[in-house]
């Protein structure tokens, strides 16, 4: 994509803005909120600098003029000064554009497009340690807002710019084709409230796009034997890695900085993962990465393989569904969890049957239970193992309840090359994995206990294990059974 700024004075350079594939697809979208997260020195910044510009290149035209205005947010007026500006002014060549010397800054653009229309674009600079601004901000009339380094502000800030946003120009003169908040900042923990806001609870009109990882960690080869050991790694520059060709030292600015870092660090500034809470260690940190593990659309199910289920009983059931791909991998494809004290018979009827009924009718079925499930109900002596497999599928204890075992099972697939994936669909899970399934802290020693806690996403992270205990140790294909309408329960799937 090449950008000429100016084609009426010779004595103007040519600005030529080579999109990423992360960048395209975030230039060519119209979300209301757009945010772009990724690794540090991946071309964040210059990215939502460029939106600014080009969406002033495609505003309406008013009288032979595009006429819009921006407004640019950071933290702190140094680093607005020193990063924002001037990532800003690289897109804007100082020749066709003119910024004042007062505070608040303004950058103001003029040119004439080859079409012969004009382009009068005027950006605003605030930093919000300046107190005596934060009065003026409410009073703005915007076209949009662009937001650098987000995870340094408050939420509220970005609640104010979609209220100043969309009133500029208005209608009388011309108004305007697009108005939005685009935003770019580095991963965040998990706590965050940006975290909160496209992965938790996302909320229409708002959309994330994520950067490929800097670097990938790769098994180190034995140079005597040719294969790789297990226990070595090293890290190699990633293929799909953005804005490699700009970084002087090429992958070398990444690679040099992995020495002497913690894993956290790494994970969060060279591989765009998100970090962790302060509230505890997720109990998969090491082993499950968001971006790879998770699908970027619901799994499809295929009817000609097993449908293997994980249960987890007591007052809090739970239930995880999975398939073995013919590739060999893990895919999770629902989960089930009300939440709420319910007893199984309760479970099997609102949630576990209207699923088969809906997602899996015609499957073969099998499942792999708690085996503390064995016991008997001192009312009906009926165990849920029994409930279960009148419900329609052949369901039966894994083979141990042990905590390091099922921990273990899990994590065999997710260190696999390709080995799991999960659905979109399983929040719970996927929220668990990422901060919600965590070892607690001691308080008195700052240190992390060695079992999980009990909360609610204890629940749904037990079915997977058993499930992937199930998966790992026996023959899932056989003793299954196809599950028909009218379960021996009476329930009709």
């Amino acid at each position: 994509m090449s950008a000429v700024l100016d084609d009426q004075h010779s004595d103007v350079p040519e600005v030529v803005y080579t999109p990423s594939p992360t960048a395209l697809r975030f230039h060519n979208d119209d979300s209301l909120v757009r945010a772009v997260m990724g690794p540090v020195g991946s071309g964040k910044s210059s990215m939502a600098a460029m939106e600014v510009v080009l969406r002033a290149f495609r505003q309406n035209v008013h009288r032979g003029v595009r006429t819009s205005r921006w407004l640019a947010v950071r933290n702190t007026y140094n680093e607005l000064k020193t990063t924002t500006i001037k990532t800003l002014m690289h897109w804007m060549p100082e020749e066709i554009t003119h910024i004042n010397a007062n505070y608040p800054p303004v950058a103001r653009l003029k040119t004439t497009l080859p079409d012969g229309t004009g382009v009068d674009l005027e950006v605003l600079f605030i930093a919000l340690d300046q107190t005596r601004d934060l009065g003026k901000m409410r009073s703005l009339e915007l076209t949009g807002v662009w937001l650098n380094e987000a995870s340094e502000l408050e939420k509220e800030v970005l609640e104010f710019a979609i209220q100043r946003r969309g009133r500029f120009p208005p209608t009388a003169s011309g108004g305007f084709n697009f108005s939005g908040v685009v935003m770019d900042y580095n991963p965040v923990a998990d706590d965050h409230w940006l975290f909160d806001l496209f992965e938790r609870d996302p909320l229409p009109g708002y959309k994330l796009f994520r950067q490929p990882a800097a670097i990938l960690k790769t098994p180190k080869i034995d140079p005597n034997t040719g294969t790789a050991d297990p226990l070595q790694h090293v890290w190699i520059g990633n293929p799909e890695a953005e804005n490699i060709a700009n970084l002087g030292e090429g992958y070398n600015y990444y690679l040099q900085q992995v020495p002497g870092k913690t894993d956290e660090w790494i994970k969060v500034f060279l591989l765009g993962e998100y970090g962790q809470s302060t509230s505890g260690k997720a109990v998969y940190a090491n082993e499950f990465s968001d971006s790879e593990h998770v699908a970027k659309a619901e799994i499809g199910i295929d009817r000609y393989l097993p449908v293997i289920v994980g249960f987890d009983w007591g007052l809090n059931p739970a239930a995880v569904f999975g398939q073995m791909s013919r590739t060999g991998q893990l895919c999770i494809t629902d989960e089930l969890f009300p939440g709420v004290d319910t007893s199984l018979e309760e479970f099997i009827a609102e949630y576990l049957a209207p699923t088969i009924n809906e997602r899996y009718r015609g499957c073969r079925m099998e499942g792999f239970g708690d085996p503390a499930g064995l016991g008997r109900s001192p009312l009906d002596k009926r165990t849920p193992f029994m409930l279960i497999n009148q419900a329609g599928i052949a369901c039966r204890p894994a083979r141990t309840n042990d905590w390091i075992p099922r921990r273990d099972a899990v994590a065999s697939f997710l260190m696999r090359r390709q080995g799991f994936t999960l659905s979109p669909r399983c929040k719970m899970l996927r929220e668990g994995f990422n901060r919600g399934y965590r070892y607690g802290v001691i308080q008195t020693t700052g240190t992390f206990r060695n079992r999980p806690e009990k909360n609610k996403f204890s629940h749904p992270h037990d079915a997977l294990q058993y499930l992937a205990l199930g998966m790992k140790h026996a023959n899932t294909y056989s003793s299954t059974v196809t599950v028909t309408a009218g379960g021996s329960n009476g329930t009709s799937f």
